[in-house]
């Protein structure tokens, strides 16, 4: 029988209150251990603060909120630098790869500072049509000056007035009177609008610039590119075009990718170092270094199709 008074018997020293009130039936038939086991097993999960921790961080991961566990195990700053570092250079190679961290860091310090890395292609213009482009919605038209198409373009205003006023030519792909891309082309030599160089090209009569082709972003998953330049292609060979030279940011790996899926043939470098007015220019081609302070003074840079058949 369970005492009334004082705390020497182990029984009620070890014992539940709910189990003494329970007539003492319990007492007289459960030792002070299993009583302890048992108590110890129903307050086990309760007490756990740890695991209670752990469980509700999990629940809070997969309700998409950010999990402390993942909070305290993310990587470390130097980590992640490194990795960005090492996918530049996989994605650029070593010296492409010192360029643009170079062309970052210049524009860090100055928005009138940056480094402009080109590659200088060339192109055949097949004589004969191109593989004709499957049925499409597309239209393909020329752009003249004053377009409402214009106001579209991700191009300043002033340097599209720049464009048409050294003759050179829009063209443009529409689905349901909306823009979905562009390209420009100039014949005979075309004037740089990101640095000061003139492309003169040779052969004149029979060879265009092409530049900023473009396809908004919501319609690179069609056949916008395709249909476009294959129009293009159809076009300039009804003007006797025999090929069509482009400059390629080496820091463009898509676009690199298009051209030379298309056949372009890499024909020169050039690199242009921009500090305020001041412009240095190293190329592979004639006159191969330049410098210049002002517009009056721009580099030309002669381009020829080299060993690449018309």
């Amino acid at each position: 029988m369970v005492k009334a008074h004082g705390n020497s018997d182990p029984i009620y020293r070890s014992t539940p209150l709910a189990i003494l009130f329970r007539g003492g039936c319990a007492a007289r038939h459960t030792t002070p251990c299993k009583l302890r086991i048992r108590r110890r097993a129903a307050l086990a999960p309760m007490l756990d603060f740890r695991a209670f921790q752990r469980r509700r961080a999990s629940l809070r991961h997969v309700a998409g909120a950010p999990s402390p566990v993942m909070q305290h195990r993310s990587v470390p700053v130097p980590m992640q630098i490194l990795r960005k570092l090492a996918s530049t250079f996989r994605e650029f190679g070593a010296l492409a790869g010192c360029l643009y961290l170079a062309d970052r860091a210049l524009q860090t310090l100055s928005a009138r500072a940056r480094l402009y890395a080109y590659e200088l292609v060339v192109q055949p213009i097949p004589a004969a049509p191109m593989q004709p482009v499957p049925r499409s919605k597309l239209e393909v038209r020329q752009v003249p000056p004053g377009d409402s198409a214009l106001a579209a373009m991700p191009v300043p205003a002033e340097v599209i007035a720049a464009r048409f006023a050294q003759h050179a030519t829009c063209l443009g792909a529409f689905k349901d009177a909306e823009l979905v891309g562009y390209m420009w082309f100039c014949a005979g030599r075309y004037d740089e609008d990101e640095v000061r160089c003139t492309y003169l090209l040779d052969p004149p009569l029979s060879s265009v610039f092409d530049y900023d082709f473009y396809v908004f972003p919501q319609h690179r998953m069609g056949r916008a590119f395709a249909i476009l330049w294959s129009a293009a292609n159809r076009i300039l060979g009804q003007r006797g075009v025999r090929c069509t030279y482009s400059r390629v940011s080496r820091f463009n790996s898509a676009s690199r990718r298009a051209h030379s899926h298309l056949g372009a043939q890499r024909i020169g470098r050039a690199w242009f170092i921009r500090l305020g007015t001041l412009q240095i220019m190293f190329a592979t081609v004639s006159p191969f270094v330049h410098v210049s302070l002002t517009n009056r003074h721009r580099v030309r840079l002669t381009l020829r199709p080299g060993g690449v058949a018309m």
